[in-house]
Formats: C-alpha cells, structure tokens, sequence
C-alpha cells in the first residue's frame, strides 16, 4: 500500500446530508456509496444534485503555505520542495475521499476548521489556513480559493495523531 493509500484509509471520513429528500454524498467509501444508490435519482433525470456539506480530513501535522514560498530575483513564485512534496500528498488524500462524480464547487461555502497539532508550539493559523485552500483548489474541491470563507474553528493537542478536520457549507446568501 502506497503511503498515500495509507493516508487516505487513516482519513475515514464520510458525510451525507439530507435536503429537500435529496442526499450529497461526500468522502464516502465504496460500500457506503453503494449502499446508498437506492437514494440517488435515476439515470436521466434532470435534477442535478446541489451541494450541502462535506467533510475532509488532512492527516498529519499540516504546513503552512505562506511561509514555504520562494521568491526569485525576476519575480517568480514557487513552493519550495519540502512544501509541494506535502501537498501533493495531501492533494491526493484528499481526492480519495471524494467520489468519482465530483464537479468542484463554484459557489461560495463556509468552513469549520478543527485544528489538532502534534505539540504545543506556537502554529500560525493565516499560513495553516493558506495552505488548506490552496490543497483544496489543487485537489479540485473547489473552482477557486476566494469562494471559501472560514468562519468557525478549533485547535487542540493530539500527540499521536495530528490532523485537520475541514468541514464546508453551503453558504445561504
């Protein structure tokens, strides 16, 4: 199992929300999407399913973005190497738990973003965060960034095993 795989059977993390009698599916395994086709519309109907609510988890201790960028002389922007190896990885645990069919989000969501680190030191939440939308975008959770508002969240200790638990919201406006 590649380490990937191992990240992504860490992150169990499923989420089904109902609205209006219709259910979204989010970060489901195989046997729950397949025990949950009975309550998918039938082929050919033209209701497109609308999106509610997803859950994603980022295993392990999470970098911050705004800090791992280098700047060179003319002007260009890269992530250094350390940084993009991580998100690669996270980009792939996180494509692995949504489902086959998802179209990335293109209207505003709100987020809740439970925190666990690894220790006590000081963590800067703007580059923790900075990090996670651009995981998100890369992994085509979402269209762009800026239509991600983090409204809620948490940070707590959990020595054996950190992580970042997002979840995103439709936004009402």
């Amino acid at each position: 199992m590649s380490e990937v795989e191992q990240i992504a059977a860490a992150s169990k993390s499923a989420s089904f929300k109902k609205l209006n009698g219709d259910f979204f599916n989010c970060a489901a395994s195989r046997r729950e999407k397949r025990a949950l086709t009975h309550l998918d519309p039938p082929p050919g109907n033209p209701f497109v399913r609308e999106f509610i609510s997803c859950s994603l988890m980022f295993p392990g201790p999470i970098k911050g973005g705004k800090n791992n960028m280098v700047v060179t002389r003319t002007g260009h922007h890269f992530p250094t190497k350390g940084w993009a190896q991580w998100r690669d990885k996270m980009v792939a645990a996180v494509r692995m738990q949504l489902p086959p069919d998802w179209q990335p989000i293109t209207k505003p969501v709100t987020m809740r973003l439970d925190y666990y680190a690894a220790d006590h030191r000081r963590h800067d939440q703007p580059a923790i965060l900075d990090s996670i939308f651009h995981v998100l975008e890369k992994a085509g959770v979402v269209a762009d960034d800026t239509l991600i508002w983090c409204n809620e969240g948490s940070r707590q200790y959990d020595k054996s095993e950190p992580r970042a638990i997002v979840v995103l919201r439709r936004q009402n406006l």
